[in-house]
């Protein structure tokens, strides 16, 4: 059966685990099932060769550590890019900096007939910060399917609690890790909030780690969801929840603390909740004692694909390069295929007119011998007269007299030239038409003070340049595309302020909010 991985990589440590991929219908139905499992510090000497082990698998990731930012906004409905684009105005709108960002979107709200506006969930983060987050995976052969932030991991791990929750109830996941902390609270399977705290339960005192008390790791946990739930406008309640999961040990020691503060039933993820307890990986006893920091990774592949996917729009630019250039070889392919049958067609209305025409040249006639008058057998021979001979002769030939072609110009000028009588009428009425010299000199010739001149259009100034760098142009009747600092981007995409308005094969004109138009040319920085 094929198996799915999911892997997390966190400050401290890379979690690594792969479950069996059943039916699509059956994935949130039945418990997952467990086939391996690794947990690898990140200056391990085993991290290499257990990836080099997953080369050409295809895997989910959850990165911590991602600039990036989780809101809820509502948009026009309609299809997942053109809400993904106005997500993202609405943020550069709100003053959200999203140079440099990736993002996607997910529908917070299931379709209803009718809907012009749909509340979804937007998540952002650093494009650079990604790309050197699954660059080991990368180097090692893994094919990176999606990359999500700790709160989007506990959110499908909420998905998939989802059939054993109270419906519109509000839930609070928390992440502890050794250095940091995520909050995501999630209702009805949807992101409502997330938060990233750069605090874990190690502390560092004098250069070194050790574990913060408990009482003081419960008191700031109580402290930081009081105001998250107050941020979000959640009144605290018997219906809410708080589920916790991490790295930390003894992690059921936390519930008492929590529920006397918050006054709210906590629940740590350390179980075999929906993991079937019959198929564990070996050794067992080790997955049980991992089971909640294995939680996140064990998400991600278990909720496949993820509803938000940070790679999403990268892969849907590389998708659309890799058909492009597919369809220009096709047309060059197709282009020397034609260009082949035209020139072997060519070849052979040429020779086939030159065999047409050798046969119709009329060549020097071959004299052909005279047949002898047939001698009769017995009788003496009749004597012929002189002008009947003559007569039944063959006649010569006439000779052929061989002209030059006569040109279109000889036969105009070889014409006669009538002279038509003059017509009764005013000159002034009907002006002689000028000679085609005439005209000429007159449309050269400068125009008078007192002629106005035609309106003439203003031209537009030259385009300005564009402080952007080009790598490559990719042209074609059907498809223009380019890459323009690093990303691929079409006609009508935004590139650092400006619109693109065209692709020409050695350069990208754009319109920059001023209106003024700006060129960027191969080989520019």
């Amino acid at each position: 059966m094929p198996t799915r991985v999911g892997i997390e990589i966190s400050p401290a440590a890379c979690r690594i685990v792969e479950i069996e991929a059943g039916p699509m219908w059956r994935r949130q139905e039945a418990d997952t099932c467990v086939r391996s499992f690794a947990r690898l510090p990140l200056t391990s000497p085993q991290m290499c060769p257990t990836l080099a082990t997953l080369r050409g698998r295809k895997a989910a990731v959850v990165a911590w550590g991602l600039p990036s930012d989780h809101r809820r906004l509502v948009v026009t409905n309609g299809p997942k890019d053109r809400m993904r684009r106005e997500a993202m105005t609405a943020l550069r709108d709100a003053g959200v900096g999203t140079r440099g960002m990736i993002g996607d979107v997910a529908p917070a709200t299931s379709q209803v007939a009718g809907m012009t506006h749909r509340p979804v969930v937007i998540a952002i983060a650093a494009a650079h910060e990604v790309s050197s987050a699954v660059q080991p995976l990368v180097d090692a052969g893994v094919h990176v399917q999606s990359v999500v932030t700790p709160p989007l991991a506990l959110t499908s791990l909420a998905r998939m609690r989802r059939a054993f929750t109270v419906p519109d109830a509000t839930e609070a996941y928390v992440a502890l890790e050794e250095s940091m902390t995520s909050f995501a609270l999630v209702r009805n399977g949807a992101l409502v909030a997330a938060r990233d705290f750069a605090w874990g339960y190690l502390e560092e005192p004098f250069g070194g780690q050790q574990p913060r008390p408990r009482e003081e790791i419960a008191a700031r946990l109580a402290d930081e969801l009081e105001n998250f739930f107050r941020a979000a406008g959640i009144r605290q309640g018997s219906e809410n929840q708080v589920c916790i999961c991490g790295s930390l040990p003894e992690l059921r020691s936390m519930t008492v603390p929590l529920m006397e503060r918050l006054d709210l039933e906590v629940e740590t993820l350390d179980s075999l909740f929906t993991i079937d307890a019959a198929r564990l990986p070996e050794p067992s006893d080790q997955f049980l004692e991992q089971s909640a920091e294995l939680r996140l990774a064990w998400a991600v592949a278990a909720d496949w694909p993820q509803p938000l996917n940070l790679l999403r729009e990268r892969q849907r630019r590389q998708k659309r390069t890799t058909f492009a250039m597919a369809a220009v070889a096709a047309g060059v392919a197709a282009g020397v295929g034609v260009g082949s049958r035209i020139q072997q067609s060519a070849w052979w209305q040429s020779t086939a007119s030159k065999a047409v025409a050798s046969a119709a040249t009329p060549g020097p006639r071959l004299p052909t011998a005279r047949r002898a008058a047939p001698v009769p057998k017995s009788g003496p021979a009749k004597q012929v007269p002189r002008d009947v001979v003559a007569m039944a002769r063959p006649l010569p030939s006439p000779p052929v007299a061989r002209l030059p072609p006569v040109t279109a110009r000889a036969a105009v000028i070889a014409a006669p030239v009538v002279t038509a009588p003059p017509l009764k009428v005013a000159a002034a009425a009907n002006p002689a038409p000028a000679p085609p010299s005439a005209l000429l000199r007159r449309a050269q010739a400068p125009q008078h003070e007192g002629t106005a001149p035609r309106d003439q259009p203003k031209p537009e100034p030259a385009p300005l340049p564009f402080d952007a760098v080009l790598g490559t142009i990719l042209y074609s009747p059907e498809r223009k595309l380019a890459i323009i600092d690093g990303r691929i981007v079409q006609p009508d995409d935004d590139v650092r302020g400006a619109r693109i308005v065209d692709i020409t094969p050695t350069a990208v004109l754009l319109r920059d909010a001023g209106g003024r138009l700006r060129r960027l040319s191969l080989g520019s920085r």
